[in-house]
């Protein structure tokens, strides 16, 4: 299934990802379908006009690199598999897309300091979920088997698990903080979750075209 006409009235409404995911066979060609929009809709402009952050004079064009980590069929049933061992995968299926923007460097600055920091917080929040999951997926075999092997242990057992629970919780909360910390104001619209914007370099086109 395919229907690109309602996918395109779904991005024009401002609808989630989620959505318009059902107008295509997998969310892979979704997010490809929605990057490549995307792209197509703000290429770089020969006039430079107004930055889309602060509405000042912009001097120079942006390019913004976009990417979603998502899974296909294979890589998700090996992550689900690898999760149930407290471990976490690599492979995955990334899509990404670019845009360009006229903005002023003032806008540009901070929102390069917005990926950096984002990047750095990723990584502290990637090392914490490795860690719950080490200790949280052991803990949730051990407290099944306390059922049967120690009944009046069970209780401190699920009240270990539910704090690693929680903690997860508030980890997967982090990762999706960040998603919307990353990209400023109105740029936010394009990255629509789970697209994040993960770098921003100034465009220079190639003159010998």
């Amino acid at each position: 299934m395919k229907d690109s006409t309602r996918a395109l009235s779904l991005i024009g409404s401002g609808a989630s990802l989620w959505e318009i995911s059902k107008c295509f066979d997998s969310t892979i060609d979704a997010y490809a379908f929605y990057g490549n929009v995307m792209q197509k809709r703000h290429v770089m402009d020969s006039k430079l006009a107004q930055c889309p952050l602060c509405s000042s004079n912009a001097d120079v064009v942006q390019q913004l690199s976009w990417r979603a980590i998502t899974h296909d069929k294979s890589t998700g049933l090996y992550a689900l598999a690898m999760l149930l061992f407290g471990r976490i995968t690599a492979r995955c299926v990334e899509v990404k897309f670019s845009t360009h923007h006229s903005m002023c460097p003032k806008c540009a600055r901070r929102t390069w300091w917005r990926i950096i920091f984002s990047e750095f917080l990723r990584n502290a929040l990637f090392a914490l979920l490795i860690l719950d999951l080490c200790l949280f997926v052991p803990m949730l075999v051990v407290t099944g088997s306390m059922i049967f092997l120690a009944p009046d242990l069970t209780p401190q057992f699920l009240g270990f698990s539910s704090i690693g629970a929680v903690f997860l919780f508030v980890i997967v909360m982090g990762f999706k903080w960040l998603w919307s910390f990353s990209a400023p104001g109105s740029l936010r619209e394009i990255g629509r979750y789970p697209f994040e914007l993960v770098s921003i370099k100034r465009f220079e086109p190639d003159r010998s075209i």
